[in-house]
C-alpha cells in the first residue's frame, strides 16, 4: 500500500515523457548548432586564408616594377587600394634597404579579444635582385559575423522543425502509448488487489497488445502458482505433523514461532505454552547452553549444527535426543531464524552403551594380556627354580620336598591363572574339558570360608545331579571367587547370608521339537542380603575399573573379568538387585550330557639324564636366562645365555658351528625371535631352533614350523619341560 501511495505522488509517465522530449530536443539542437557552427566557420576560415594568400601573391607581382623604379607615389596609392579590403588590418611596403615606403593600419577592423589575425610577409624580387618587402596582416572578423548570421537563421529553421516534430510525436504518443497504458494501469491495479478474473484487453495489435497478453498469461501462471503454494503448505504441514521427530522453528532471536504436535506426544506439554519463548527452555538444565545468535553470525546454508541434549518431560524425567539446527536465510542470504529437528536417540544410546562396554572389555583384555606376558616370565623363573630344587635338592629331604610341592602347586595355579588372563585377552585358548561343577564349587566354598568374616553365613544349594559343563577349573574358580568376594563385601558392615546355588535347567518337554533335546544349562547363582545396587550404577558394574569401594578397597576388575570369562564360555550373566534388598548374580553355562573325565594323577618327578652340547639361550628376562643356564649346565650342557637379540645374532654369526641348539623367546627388543631364527637358518640350515612364546599364536606356530624351526614351546617352560625339550632337540 505504501508503494502505491508513493507512485501516486510521483510524476506521471506523460510528464516524464514531456520533460524527456524537451530535454532531448534542447540537447539535439545544441549539438546540431555546435557542429553546424564548427563546420561553417572552419570552411569560411579556410576560404579566407586561401584568398589572403592569393592577394599577397598578386600584390607582390604588382609591386615588383614600381619598387625597381622606386616609384613611391604608386606604392602609396597601391597600399591605399589594398587597405580597402575589409579583411586587411595592416599593410606595410619596404624598399630593398628595408625602409618603409607605405604603412596603413585599420584599427577599427580589429577586435583583439575576439578576432583571429595572421600575418603574411613576402620578399619582392626582380631579376634575381631584392627590390623590397611586403607585410600584410589579415583578420577573420567578417567571417565570424557572417557565420553568426547564418547560424541564427539555421537555428530558427531547426526550432520550427523540432517543434513540429515534438507536436506530432506527442499526439502519436498519447494515442498509441499513453492511452493504452492508462487502460492497462487500471486493470493491473485490480489484478494486484487479488482479482485474478480481471484482464487487460487492448484492441490494437501492437507491442503493447502483446505485453498485455503476456501479462494476462503471467496472471494465470501466478494464479496457478498460488494454488500450488497452498497445496504445498498443506502437504508441508501434513508432513511436519506426521513426522516421528519434533520439528520447530525460531525467529532470529531464538524464540519459538512453531512446533509440531509430536512435542505434546513426547513430553505431555502444550506446544502453545512455549510459542514466543526461547527454545532452550525445552531442554534440561544439564544440557549445554545454546546461543542462536552465535551460529547466525556466520551461517552456512545446508550445514546444520548437531547437539545431543535431553528433552524435559511434563511428568519428570528426560528423553535423550539428537538436535539438528540449521539457519534459514532469505533471498539476500540474511538469517531469518532457525529450523530444529529433534530425534529420539534412546535406542541408539542403548546400543552405544553396549558398544562402549564391548570396547572397554576389549581394552582391558589387551591390558590384561600385556600384564600376563610379563607375569609369565616371573612365574617361569619361580617354577623353574622350584622344579630344580625338587629334581636335585629335595629327593632325600621329605620335609623340603613337601614344601616344594606347595610352591609348585602355587606356581601351577598361577600358571593356570595366567592362561585364564590370556584367554580373557584373546591371546590364548583355554584348555577346556568336561567338568562336574558340584565338587568344584564345594571345594571353592571351603577355601572361601576361611577368608569370609564369621558374621556372614554361607548357605549351599548344590544339586545332586552331575552339573557338567565344558570349561576349566581356573575359570570356574575365578567366577566363584569374584562373585562371592563381592557378595561378602556388600555384607561386611552388618553381616548376612551368602547363598550359593548350583542347578541344572532343562526345557519343558513340550518345547522339544521332533524328539530333539534343544539343550540345557547349568546355573550358578550367588546371592547376598547386603545393601543392593542402585539402578543408576547397575548398568556399569561390568565396566573395567568401575568400583563403588573406597581407595585401596578394590580395583573394579572382578566383575569385568567374570563377564569376560562367562562370555568366553558361551554363557550369560545377569543381575537382579534392589537397594536394601540384596543382590543376586546368575551365571548360566551350556550343559553337557556325556561323562566327566577322571582327574589325572600328577606325574612323578622325571629322572634327570646327562646330556652334552652347546646351547645358545636367548630371552629378555634375566632371571629366565640365569635359571636356564644353571639348569642345563647342571645336566651336562654348555649354555651361552643373553638377554639381547642383537648380541645373540653377533655370537651366532661369528661362529655358527659352535652351537648345537638355539632356544629363543619370540617377544624380544630390536629383533623378534622369529626374525632371528630366520637369519640363523639362512647361515646354518641344519641348526635346531626352539621358538618360545607366552601367547598361543597358531598362525605364528604354523609359519615357524613351515620355515624350518624345530619346535614351538609355550611359556612358562619349567625345569622338566625345558630338559625334555632340549633332549628331544639334541
Amino acid at each position: 500500500m505504501a508503494q502505491r501511495l508513493n507512485m501516486k505522488k510521483g510524476r506521471s509517465l506523460r510528464t516524464d515523457f514531456i520533460l524527456a522530449l524537451c530535454l532531448t530536443t534542447v540537447i539535439a539542437l545544441a549539438i546540431t548548432l555546435f557542429f553546424n557552427y564548427f563546420f561553417v566557420y572552419s570552411k569560411n576560415m579556410a576560404a579566407l586564408q586561401k584568398s589572403s594568400e592569393t592577394k599577397v601573391a598578386k600584390a607582390v607581382e604588382t609591386l615588383k616594377q614600381p619598387l625597381w623604379l622606386y616609384d613611391v607615389s604608386f606604392v602609396n596609392i597601391y597600399a591605399e587600394i589594398l587597405a580597402t579590403d575589409s579583411s586587411l588590418v595592416h599593410v606595410s611596403i619596404y624598399d630593398e634597404r628595408d625602409r618603409p615606403l607605405a604603412t596603413i593600419t585599420n584599427q577599427a577592423r580589429a577586435e583583439p579579444d575576439r578576432d583571429i589575425t595572421w600575418r603574411l610577409e613576402r620578399t619582392i624580387q626582380l631579376k634575381n635582385r631584392q627590390v623590397g618587402r611586403l607585410v600584410m596582416e589579415f583578420t577573420n572578423a567578417d567571417i565570424r559575423t557572417l557565420t553568426r548570421k547564418m547560424m541564427l537563421s539555421n537555428t530558427i529553421i531547426m526550432l520550427i522543425i523540432l517543434l513540429s516534430v515534438l507536436a506530432i510525436t506527442w499526439m502519436l504518443m498519447t494515442r498509441q502509448i499513453l492511452s493504452p497504458l492508462k487502460i492497462m494501469e487500471k486493470n493491473f491495479h485490480r489484478i494486484s488487489a487479488g482479482d485474478y478474473s480481471r484482464r487487460a484487453p487492448l484492441e490494437k495489435n501492437n507491442e503493447l497488445t502483446r505485453i498485455s497478453e503476456e501479462f494476462n498469461t503471467m496472471v494465470r501462471q501466478v494464479q496457478l502458482r498460488e494454488e500450488k503454494i497452498r497445496e504445498s503448505e498443506v502437504k508441508y504441514r501434513n508432513l511436519v505433523e506426521s513426522s516421528s521427530d519434533i520439528i520447530f522453528k525460531t525467529d532470529i532471536g531464538g524464540d519459538l514461532v512453531f512446533i509440531n504436535s509430536n512435542f505434546s506426544q513426547w513430553t505431555g506439554f502444550d506446544p502453545k505454552e512455549f510459542i514466543g519463548k526461547p527454545f532452550s527452555i525445552l531442554f534440561s538444565k544439564e544440557s549445554p547452553s545454546m546461543d542462536p545468535t552465535a551460529f547466525m553470525q556466520n551461517p552456512v546454508p545446508g550445514n546444520p549444527t548437531l547437539w545431543e541434549l535431553a528433552l524435559v518431560k511434563n511428568q519428570g524425567g528426560t528423553i535423550p535426543i539428537e538436535l539438528s539446527i540449521s539457519v534459514q536465510l532469505d533471498l539476500n542470504n540474511h538469517p531469518l531464524g532457525t529450523t530444529g529437528i529433534a530425534r529420539d536417540i534412546t535406542e541408539r544410546k542403548t546400543l552405544e552403551s553396549k558398544l562402549q562396554q564391548s570396547q572397554k572389555m576389549e581394552a582391558i583384555g589387551t591390558f590384561a594380556g600385556g600384564i600376563a606376558h610379563d607375569f609369565n616370565n616371573i612365574i617361569g623363573g619361580i617354577l623353574g627354580y622350584a622344579e630344580m630344587i625338587e629334581m636335585f635338592d629335595a629327593r632325600e629331604n621329605d620335609k623340603l620336598k613337601s614344601k616344594i610341592d606347595h610352591v609348585l602347586k602355587g606356581t601351577h595355579r598361577a600358571r593356570d591363572l595366567i592362561e585364564q588372563i590370556l584367554t580373557f585377552s584373546r591371546h590364548s585358548d583355554q584348555k577346556k574339558r568336561p567338568l562336574n561343577l558340584g565338587p568344584l564349587i564345594k571345594d571353592g566354598l571351603k577355601f572361601l570360608r576361611a577368608s569370609i568374616p564369621s558374621t556372614i553365613k554361607i548357605k549351599e544349594g548344590i544339586s545332586g545331579h552331575p552339573c557338567a559343563v565344558w570349561a576349566n577349573e581356573t575359570a570356574i574358580h575365578q567366577i566363584l571367587m569374584n562373585l562371592c568376594s563381592n557378595a561378602a563385601d556388600a555384607m561386611k558392615a552388618s553381616g548376612g547370608t551368602l547363598t550359593v546355588a548350583l542347578a541344572e535347567e532343562r526345557p519343558a518337554k513340550a518345547s522339544m521339537v521332533a524328539d530333539k533335546d534343544p539343550g540345557h544349562g547349568v546355573t550358578l547363582t550367588v546371592s547376598d542380603t547386603g545393601e543392593g545396587i542402585d539402578a543408576g550404577i547397575r548398568e556399569r558394574i561390568f565396566d573395567p575399573f568401575f568400583t563403588t569401594k573406597g581407595t585401596g578397597d578394590g580395583t573394579g576388575m572382578g566383575l569385568s573379568v567374570v563377564h569376560g570369562i562367562v562370555k568366553e564360555l558361551n554363557g550369560t550373566i545377569t543381575v537382579n538387585s534392589d537397594p536394601g534388598k540384596g543382590s543376586s548374580f546368575k551365571v548360566t553355562l551350556p550343559g553337557l550330557d556325556h561323562g566327566i573325565a577322571d582327574e589325572k594323577e600328577s606325574a612323578p618327578p622325571a629322572m634327570v639324564t646327562t646330556g652334552k652340547g652347546k646351547i645358545l639361550f636367548i630371552d629378555d628376562e634375566e632371571e629366565l636366562v640365569s635359571f636356564s643356564r644353571e639348569l642345563l649346565e647342571q645336566t651336562g650342557y654348555q649354555v651361552v645365555g643373553t638377554t639381547s637379540s642383537v648380541h645373540a645374532r653377533h655370537l651366532f654369526l661369528k661362529d655358527p658351528m659352535a652351537f648345537d641348539l638355539v632356544v629363543t623367546d619370540q617377544t624380544m627388543p630390536n629383533i623378534t625371535g622369529f626374525d632371528l631364527a630366520m637369519e640363523f637358518l639362512e647361515t646354518c640350515p641344519d641348526i635346531p631352533i626352539v621358538l618360545c612364546t607366552g601367547f598361543s599364536m597358531p598362525d605364528l606356530e604354523k609359519q615357524a614350523l613351515a620355515a624350518g624351526i624345530r619346535a614351538f614351546a609355550k611359556k612358562p617352560l619349567g625345569a622338566r619341560r625345558l630338559i625334555d625339550l632340549v633332549e628331544q632337540m639334541m
